[in-house]
């Protein structure tokens, strides 16, 4: 066996035993702008999948999408038309009692903020990228509230203009604004900060609501701490 082959295994067995706590603090890190971009390529990103610990219900959802990131050639590609990996932002309120929700232009309902890739496997930089480009923050203030995936989903969106009907393989984060001047972006009718007990008034969407139930869940702990 060749040294390269052995230097290789070695390599591989480091990254494999990579603490997803190491991760995180990448993750945390790029968001506030001290490290060089494109330190999430798609092994960490297929990595961070494999140790995230994800409820029952997404599970599936993990699974789907690691299938996808392995057998696609382009899997953060908008122009792959059976579906792509997208980026999304629950982005909380400074005093963290509401989030940020749009009414989305294109899809006419209140969601939260998010959008695609566009080639770019740092997943974590797609949804803060989408987050300060929807909200009309600036992006350094949007920090990240929660350092690891808050919640994935899957989910059909319709076809339009043209694009035909296609799968979301959404990856969610947490974030926390440090101010409150929002301005509506192209992408949306309209802006709001809503109360996280009133967000189930404004959808039924059940990734949005999923998530709502888990914030309130994480900003209890937070408070106990």
């Amino acid at each position: 066996m060749g040294h390269s082959t052995l230097r290789n295994r070695g390599i591989l067995s480091k990254v494999k035993s990579v603490k997803f706590t190491c991760l995180a603090s990448d993750m945390v890190t790029q968001v506030s702008g001290h490290r060089p971009l494109n330190r999430f390529p798609m092994y960490t990103f297929d990595l961070l999948l494999q140790n995230w610990n994800p409820s029952p219900e997404e599970s599936s959802f993990r699974d789907q999408i690691l299938t996808f990131l392995r057998n696609s050639p382009a899997p953060f590609d908008r122009e792959t038309l059976e579906g792509h990996i997208t980026g999304s932002a629950f982005i909380l309120h400074p005093d963290r009692r509401h989030i940020l929700m749009t009414y989305h232009r294109k899809l006419e309902e209140w969601l939260t903020l998010g959008g695609h890739a566009d080639g770019d496997s740092d997943v974590l930089r797609v949804a803060h990228r989408e987050a300060f480009e929807e909200s009309g923050l600036a992006s350094e203030d949007i920090v990240l509230e929660i350092p690891e995936i808050f919640s994935i989903d899957i989910h059909t969106i319709p076809e339009y203009q043209g694009v035909p009907e296609h799968l979301h393989y959404d990856v969610s984060f947490v974030f926390r604004a440090k101010q409150t001047n929002i301005q509506i972006s192209e992408e949306s009718l309209d802006l709001a900060w809503v109360p996280l007990s009133q967000v189930a008034e404004k959808t039924k969407t059940p990734r949005i609501l999923r998530g709502v139930e888990r914030l309130q869940l994480h900003l209890q702990r937070v408070a106990v701490e």
